[in-house]
Order: structure tokens, then C-alpha cells, then sequence
């Protein structure tokens, strides 16, 4: 099972990995490192291990388009404020 797509990865300004769910299917977002909503404004749970967490692949299969979109900005992404 491949999970990421074929071709150069994209920069995603320093981004980490965050989930919408804890089940397979999760989709993956990108997330500032002290977030814990992402880019495109999704509540997720970032992956820390052991002090350090994975990096947001904007090539990998589930990643979520609108955060792909929003870390390649070239000014970066304003974080939306959720409640």
C-alpha cells in the first residue's frame, strides 16, 4: 500500500501532520507546530513522538487539498481561529 503520490514533494513550509480522526481513513492535515487546528480550520490531533512530530506531505494520498493549497501560499497561510 503506497502512501504517498508519485512526483517531488511540495513544500509545506515546516508544517506537522494532523488527523481528523483516529480511524483509518483519517484524512491528514497540515498544522502550525503549536496547533491543534489546521490550516484549512479542521480540529485535529497532532502526532507528537518522543518530542518531535511528523512532517505534513502535501503529495500523500489523504492530504486534505485545501491545506495543500493554503501552506503553498506564497505569503503563508493565516490561521482561522476556531472557538
Amino acid at each position: 500500500m503506497s502512501t504517498s503520490q508519485a512526483g517531488p514533494d511540495e513544500d509545506a513550509s515546516g508544517y506537522r501532520l494532523g488527523l481528523s480522526s483516529l480511524e483509518r481513513e483519517a484524512v491528514q492535515h497540515a498544522v502550525a507546530a503549536d496547533g491543534g487546528i489546521s490550516l484549512c480550520g479542521e480540529r485535529v490531533s497532532p502526532l507528537p513522538t518522543l518530542g518531535w512530530s511528523l512532517p505534513f506531505v502535501p503529495t500523500a494520498m489523504r492530504a486534505c487539498r485545501a491545506c495543500v493549497r493554503l501552506a503553498n501560499e506564497p505569503y503563508g497561510a493565516v490561521r482561522q481561529e476556531q472557538p
